[in-house]
């Protein structure tokens, strides 16, 4: 430093000072909006750089400007280039790509001409004002350079001239010791005559000292052996007196032991005697009832086998008739008729709408039918007179207004109850009807409604969209041969991307796309044109153009047999291939092919692709299960922050497709069953994702399409044809690869409080449960519906059990795929931790489980809040760490859930922890130490979460979790009159409520969406509870349609997950267990929505 500021002090001094610290000390040297230049060139990962950048942006003045260093390296921990791929997106910028290249940012709003004139420069004055930069770097380097070497040649001079006076120096010294060496010299030769007569006279007396020491050594030898053999014989007699003499005591010893021992034998055996005795007179009474034990045993062996044989016999039979009926089924499905009652019940609905009187009336004589075949004409006679008297004393009721789906009830029941026994005779069930429990009309009168306003939503936010149409090349149909002479390419020897285009007819088209590639793409690449038979017109135009690879395919072959053919002369390192009637955006390739950079295991990618008008088009692709596709997206705005983040999709069009040239090639290209098209893209990324790679979409690359203009030339009956043909070879190889795109995961949370503990016992009373709370609610006006009492399971204890394997095998029968355990850690203690220990110890039950952390103080008011606290957090970075190696135990467990690869851990209220970053980071340091690997985080959207815009990955998380209703209320007066006059809660509409979560703009990542069957905490909060209204198994049904739909859009593979608040939160009335009002309704709507697909053909998309 001293140094340093030896150098700076003279010569900048006056405007300049030096300040040695660290970035984030150095921030309070300097006022907001008072830097003009800043240079961030601190650490190089991604998190330093923008933390960096975001802490210093306020101290930034309008004219200023950051320069960011080091943004082409991408090697190692570098993160400077991905951050300047996010940033420069959103401030004017300049960039140098020499060395390791600079980035500039002007962040102020005001800049000088000089700076305006560099930021709005065009591509050729860029690459000038790059160039110059770099000479005069590279200026200024080799000055700088040649004036170290002038100093190292000056030094080295002068030490030369030093070393010069050294060696003349030593010269003379060397002269002076030659002389005196010279006199030495003949000195030692005058010694060395008296030495060597003297030598001579000690050879002589030392010859004989050696014959003296010669006899010494023999005698001492002599005496020392036999002095050594003496010695060894006193030692062992004396070893061996010693044992003699111990061996006489322990002999003396053991003998008053045994003296002892004898005298206590003898004791025991007089006991023992008289116990034996005892004995003999108790085992014969014994002997004696034994015999009458093997007797009775033998007979309930016998009676058991005989009943054995029975059961088998009877149980083979049963599977028999199962198998028997299974294959009817199976005929009875694929056959003709069960297609003709799908037919007819289609036609029903549109001869008696359910919204119509007529369809009303018809609907009341089906439900009479279906009591007559019952209970009889008397009965059902009986039962319609009473009904008609309660319709016609509730004015505000109606009937079957989801008709259809009673229809596929009576379908399925006539196979079960109807055709089977009649076939296989088995004996048939009798129908019962409860207008309490089971009236289809009450539970499921919301669906047909909500589900049309969803719909309507829907519809009216696309017609209000008002899009920017986006400004398009278009040429005069009379220049096409001009402009075609004119168009030439650049001459690229080693392309990265080769640019495959099938062309048919559409001159004016495919010149106007030509057009586009070269004016908006800035990476090597090449041009192959595939003419599929086009007329005379069009290869003359297209033959004008120089520097293109031209195919022609003498006869028309389609758009598959052209590409594969294009692939063949693809010299590129990727290849891409583009329909003609598209226009390319600035920037449009380098984002496609920075993708498999960015990312492991990438197959294909493909961009966003908008309508001329200026709606998307696409945003990625799906396929349905039953091989149809689904553009995610269309007709949407394209600006939407859910269509603009990458992700992982099924599929991308063949609009535009990037993929490795190599790649294509190892699969043997597109399939040509496919030929001429349709599916083929579909059946290409199927292959891919078969390879063990990726399929992604990519925002940042915008193309525009013109939908359908070559293929409009064919006639529509051909192309449905087509289409329905590929559709069906695409499902009979594709299958099961296509349900498991299509499979959603339906993660119920589940509360594990059930069981008495300690702790309740001594801040409730002893005995403790949710249940007291659940039983005692009271309704708070008329049409409340409290209390929620358990109907299949009862009133559990989770101590028992069996009761978790009820649970699961209730769960896993109508779709449920896991539970999500809350999860209650307080500072090193556990509670509520029965359910799960026991399942890590027993195995059982075998269903898929995930934890959430519910993070939040225990306190008498049931909201985590921080007044009467009974047990509190206490977050700091030893708790940090002791809380994840206890998850990890459950981490271990092969049930637990995870994606792709990950264990799934939820957190509830990340806001409580002092700093969520370094915990997040103690978290994943942990897991990768014991052995875990890498984790899945989910923030759960609660509290101020629930409305606020975030990104989870501003916090360390991976994805974020709904969790209805929080900050979702819409209060509405109470349906009915007030009973409870201290009643003061507040009381929403459930329906309004649904639709209000539907609105909400899906973000930029992952979210996993989440619904509730209900929800009302009266039982907690009698007199202040929260209560949502309306809610019933169709109106929960309509929602979870929607978010199954919309997850399958938005995710991907593992990550296609649904939360449902909740399996068992009965005091909060949010439960999917069967209740004694709605029965298994809730559970019904869940399998319903999950197999709503079957009833959706060709309807809503």
């Amino acid at each position: 430093l001293e140094d340093l500021r030896a150098h700076h002090d003279p010569l900048y001094g006056s405007f300049s000072r030096l300040i040695q610290s660290t970035f984030d000390e150095a921030l309070g040297h300097f006022a907001d909006g008072s830097i003009d230049l800043l240079h961030i060139n601190g650490y190089h990962t991604y998190d330093s750089v923008v933390h960096d950048f975001t802490s210093w942006l306020p101290k930034m003045s309008p004219r200023g400007v950051v320069l960011i260093h080091d943004i082409n390296v991408r090697e190692g921990d570098f993160g400077v280039w991905k951050f300047w791929e996010e940033v420069k997106e959103r401030y004017p910028h300049f960039e140098f790509f020499h060395g390791h290249g600079l980035g500039l940012l002007a962040v102020g709003e005001v800049h000088s001409e000089e700076l305006q004139a560099l930021l709005e420069a065009s591509d050729e004055e860029a690459a000038i004002a790059r160039d110059f930069f770099f000479h005069l770097g590279h200026r200024l380097t080799l000055k700088v350079s040649s004036e170290m070497k002038d100093q190292t040649l000056n030094v080295i001079e002068s030490q030369l001239a030093e070393q010069q006076k050294i060696a003349s120096t030593l010269k003379a010294r060397l002269k002076a010791r030659d002389q005196e060496i010279s006199q030495v010299k003949e000195q030692l030769v005058a010694r060395e005559r008296v030495l060597q007569s003297q030598l001579k006279v000690t050879e002589t007396l030392q010859a004989r000292l050696k014959e003296y020491e010669q006899k010494v050594k023999t005698l001492q030898t002599q005496f020392g052996l036999d002095r050594e053999r003496l010695t060894r014989q006193l030692v062992e007699r004396e070893r061996f007196t010693e044992r003699l003499q111990n061996q006489l005591k322990a002999t003396e010893e053991e003998l008053q032991r045994s003296h002892v021992l004898i005298k206590q034998l003898q004791q025991k055996i007089d006991k023992l005697q008289v116990r034996l005795s005892e004995a003999e007179s108790t085992t014969e009474a014994l002997q004696e009832e034994l015999a009458v034990r093997d007797e009775e045993l033998k007979r309930l062996k016998f009676h058991l086998e005989e009943k054995e044989r029975a059961l088998k016999t009877e149980l083979a039979q049963i599977q028999h008739q199962l198998q028997e009926a299974q294959r009817y089924i199976v005929a009875v499905q694929s056959s003709l008729g069960w297609h003709f009652l799908e037919r007819v019940r289609r036609f029903y609905l549109r001869l008696f709408p359910p919204s119509t009187l007529r369809g009303r009336y018809f609907g009341l004589l089906l439900t009479a039918l279906r009591i007559c075949a019952a209970e009889g004409f008397k009965a059902m006679l009986k039962r319609v007179i009473d009904k008609v008297k309660q319709k016609l004393s509730q004015k505000t009721r109606f009937l079957a207004k989801r008709l259809y789906k009673i229809l596929n009830i009576i379908k399925v029941r006539a196979v079960k109850e109807l055709i089977l026994p009649k076939r296989f005779g088995i004996q048939r069930q009798k129908i019962t009807f409860n207008t309490v429990d089971t009236d289809y009309t009450t539970i499921w009168s919301d669906y047909w409604n909500l589900s049309e306003k969803i719909s309507e939503e829907k519809k009216y936010a696309l017609q209000n969209f008002r899009p920017k149409p986006p400004k398009l090349l278009k040429l005069d149909e009379s220049t096409l041969l001009d402009f075609a002479r004119s168009m030439h390419f650049p001459n690229c020897q080693n392309p990265l991307v080769s640019i495959v285009i099938p062309v048919y007819n559409n001159a004016k088209l495919t010149l106007e796309c030509l057009y586009s590639i070269k004016k908006c793409t800035n990476i090597p690449y090449e041009i192959i044109i595939v003419d599929d038979g086009s007329n005379t017109e069009t290869q003359q135009i297209l033959s004008q153009i120089r520097n293109i690879t031209l195919v022609r395919n003498l006869k028309r072959k389609g758009f598959l047999i052209s590409c594969n053919r294009g692939a063949e002369k693809a010299r590129g390192k990727f290849l891409l291939f583009l329909n003609n009637d598209v226009q390319v955006t600035k920037n449009w390739l380098r984002p496609l092919v920075e993708t498999f950079y960015r990312f492991d295991n990438v197959g294909a990618v493909g961009p966003k692709i908008l309508f001329p008008d200026g709606r998307l088009q696409e945003a990625g692709a799906r396929v349905r299960i039953d091989g149809s596709a689904k553009l995610i997206g269309v007709f949407d705005d394209p600006e939407l922050p859910r269509y603009n983040y990458i992700r992982e999709v099924d599929y991308c069009s063949g609009v535009c497709l990037l993929t490795e040239t190599e790649l294509f090639r190892k699969l043997g290209g597109f399939d040509t069953r496919f030929a001429p098209g349709y599916c083929e893209d579909v059946d290409f990324c199927l292959r891919i994702r078969g390879q063990g790679k990726r399929i992604f979409y990519n925002p940042k690359s915008v193309i525009i399409h013109h939908l359908s203009a070559t293929s409009d030339s064919i006639s529509k009956e051909y192309k449905i044809k087509c289409v329905i043909r590929n559709q069906q070879k695409l499902c009979e190889k594709w299958q099961q690869e296509i349900d498991k795109l299509n499979q959603v995961k339906l993660i119920a949370f589940y509360l594990p409080q059930y069981h008495p503990i300690p702790e309740n016992d001594l801040w409730w009373g002893k005995g403790f449960t949710d249940w007291i709370n659940v039983a005692k609610a009271r309704p708070n006006f008329e049409g409340h519906y409290q209390p929620h009492l358990p109907a299949d399971l009862g009133f559990y204890d989770l101590r028992v059990e069996e009761v978790m394997e009820q649970q699961a095998e209730l769960a896993k029968r109508y779709g449920i795929y896991g539970f999500c355990f809350y999860y209650y850690w307080f500072a090193g203690k556990r509670l509520l931790e029965l359910p799960l220990e026991r399942m890590l110890e027993s195995g059982r039950p075998d269903i898929p489980f995930c934890l959430c952390w519910v993070n939040e103080n225990w306190t008498r008011r049931w909201d985590g809040r921080e007044d009467q606290i009974l047990i509190a957090q206490r977050h700091s970075e030893s708790d940090d760490r002791a809380v994840i190696k206890d998850i990890i135990r459950y981490m271990r467990d092969p049930r637990y859930i995870r994606i792709n690869g990950k264990p799934l851990l939820l957190v509830y209220r990340i806001s409580l922890f002092p700093n969520i970053k370094k915990t997040v980071r103690i978290w994943r340091d942990q897991c990768r130490k014991e052995g875990i690997g890498e984790i899945y985080l989910a923030m759960v959207e609660s509290f101020e979460f629930a409305k606020k815009k975030f990104d989870p990955k501003d916090y360390g998380f991976d994805a974020s979790v709904e969790f209805p209703p929080h900050e979702m209320s819409i209060p509405i007066e109470p349906p009915g009159k007030v009973i409870n006059p201290h009643y003061t809660g507040v009381v929403s509409d459930y329906r309004e409520v649904v639709l209000a979560y539907l609105r909400k703009t899906l973000p930029g990542y992952t979210r996993f969406r989440a619904v509730m069957p209900s929800w009302d905490n009266t039982p907690r909060r009698q007199n202040t509870s929260y209560v949502f209204a309306h809610a019933s198994p169709g109106a929960y049904q309509a929602w979870l349609e929607e978010v199954l739909e919309q997850t399958r859009d938005q995710n991907f593979g593992d990550e296609r997950i649904v939360f449902i608040n909740a399996w068992n939160e009965w005091a909060e009335g949010a439960h999917l267990e069967p209740d004694r009002r709605f029965g298994h309704g809730f559970l019904e709507a869940t399998r319903n929505a999950l197999d709503s697909w079957l009833l959706d053909k060709g309807g809503r998309r």
